[in-house]
C-alpha cells in the first residue's frame, strides 16, 4: 500500500506531460503511486502515458471518456489507496522535495494538511536545478483553525497541497466547472483541519499562452463562479464568526473583483450577457448576507449595487 497518492488529471497535454512525469520520478521520497487519469484525450497524451508506465510500475493509467478537470480528479479520489493525497495538474511540474518535505512538517506536527507556494515559470521552463531545501531552516507556521487564524486570504489552489486522506472522506469537486478549486477547498476548510503553512515553492506553475486570463471572457466563466458561489453560501452558516469574516474580508470581494473585470474586458458582444449573470449572482450574494459595503472598494461596490437592484 503506497503512502501518497499523486492524482493527475491528462487532458491534451503532450506538450508538457514528460516535464510534469518527469518531476514525479525525481521525488527523493518514493512511496507513492501516480494515478494519471486520461481524462478522453485525442492528443498522443496517452501513448505518453503508457511509456512512463512501462517504465515505472508506480504509474497508473486510467482511461475514462473527457469529464473535466473535476471529473478526472473524483475519479482519482476514488481509486486512490495513499495514506495521503496529493493533486498535481499535468501541465505542471513540482519540486524534487515536495512530497519528502510535505510529509516532513506533516508527520511533526501531527497534521491533516500541509500548504506551501509556487513559482510561476513560462512554458515549460522549469530551471535546470531546482533550489536545494533544507527542512529545518523552512519557516512554518501551525494553524488548529487556518480560515479563523490565517489573517489573510487563504490559497484555494488544490496543488499547494498535501491532504490527509480521511480529511477528503465524502468530498468531490463539483463536475462540468471551471474554478472548482475554491468550493472544494472551503468545503475543508469548514473541517477545521490542523494545518501547517511552509514558506517554500514547492510548485512550478506553468503559463501557458493559451491561458484563461487571456482568453475571451464567456458567459459561461461567470456561470461556473456563481456555481461554486452557491456552494459557499450553503457552507457559510457552518461557519463561527471569525471564520465568516475571514470569507467575507479576503475571498468574496477577491471572487467579485476577477468576474467584474473579466466582465468589463469582454468584447461588446459578451459584455451585456455577462454582466446581468453577474447580477444574479451578486442578488444570490446580497440575499444571504455575504455582500457587505465594508470589505469591498467603494466604486466597486457602487457598481455592484446597481447591478443588484438592476432587473428587480
Amino acid at each position: 500500500m503506497p503512502l501518497v497518492s499523486i492524482i493527475i488529471p491528462v487532458y491534451n497535454v503532450e506538450k508538457f506531460l514528460g516535464f510534469c512525469l518527469d518531476s514525479v520520478m525525481a521525488q527523493t521520497f518514493t512511496d507513492f503511486e501516480a494515478l494519471c487519469v486520461n481524462d478522453g484525450s485525442t492528443d498522443g497524451s496517452a501513448q505518453i502515458l503508457e511509456k512512463y508506465a512501462k517504465k515505472d510500475k508506480r504509474f497508473k493509467i486510467i482511461h475514462q471518456e473527457n469529464k473535466g478537470l473535476s471529473g478526472a480528479r473524483n475519479t482519482g479520489l476514488r481509486e486512490a489507496l495513499g495514506k495521503y493525497v496529493y493533486f498535481l495538474d499535468s501541465d505542471d511540474a513540482i519540486h524534487p522535495k515536495l512530497l519528502e518535505t510535505a510529509l516532513y512538517f506533516m508527520q511533526k506536527h501531527q497534521a491533516e494538511m500541509v500548504c506551501f507556494d509556487f513559482q510561476k515559470v513560462m512554458e515549460n521552463d522549469l530551471p535546470a536545478q531546482a533550489k536545494d531545501i533544507s527542512m529545518p531552516e523552512i519557516k512554518a507556521k501551525y494553524y488548529a483553525n487556518p480560515l479563523a487564524e490565517c489573517n489573510h486570504k487563504f490559497p484555494a489552489e488544490v496543488w499547494t497541497k498535501l491532504y490527509d486522506r480521511r480529511l477528503l472522506e465524502k468530498e468531490k469537486f463539483i463536475e462540468h466547472i471551471l474554478f472548482e478549486d475554491v468550493p472544494f477547498t472551503y468545503s475543508i476548510l469548514a473541517k477545521r483541519p490542523k494545518t501547517v503553512m511552509i514558506d517554500e515553492k514547492l510548485y512550478f506553475y506553468t503559463l501557458r499562452h493559451s491561458s484563461l486570463s487571456k482568453q475571451e471572457g464567456q458567459v459561461s466563466h461567470i456561470l461556473d463562479y456563481h456555481t461554486g458561489v452557491k456552494a459557499l453560501i450553503k457552507l457559510f452558516d457552518t461557519f463561527n464568526d471569525m471564520e465568516k469574516k475571514a470569507v467575507l474580508h479576503f475571498l468574496v470581494p477577491d471572487l467579485l473583483k476577477q468576474q467584474y473585470n473579466r466582465c468589463l474586458r469582454a468584447s461588446d458582444k459578451n459584455k451585456n450577457e455577462m454582466l446581468e449573470a453577474f447580477a444574479d449572482e451578486l442578488r444570490d450574494l446580497d440575499e444571504a448576507g455575504l455582500l457587505k459595503f465594508r470589505y469591498h472598494k467603494f466604486l466597486r461596490w457602487l457598481a455592484y449595487r446597481r447591478l443588484v437592484k438592476k432587473g428587480k
